[in-house]
C-alpha cells in the first residue's frame, strides 16, 4: 500500500517519513524505502518536532 501511494502521488521518498504506532508500521515504511518512526507518546506535535 505504501509503495502504491509513492507511485500514485509521485512521493519524493528522500524527503518523506512515516510515523506509525506499531513496529509493523515502521517495518512497512522502511521496506518501501521511507524512514519510519515509532510513536508511542501522547503529543504527536512534539514528536514531529524532534524529527524535523
Amino acid at each position: 500500500m505504501i509503495k502504491q501511494a509513492i507511485k500514485d502521488y509521485d512521493v519524493n521518498i528522500s524527503n518523506s517519513f512515516l510515523i506509525g504506532d506499531s513496529q509493523r508500521d515502521v517495518d512497512a515504511a522502511e521496506a518501501a524505502g521511507i524512514k519510519g518512526y515509532l510513536f508511542k507518546g501522547s503529543n504527536l506535535l512534539d514528536f514531529i518536532k524532534t524529527i524535523i
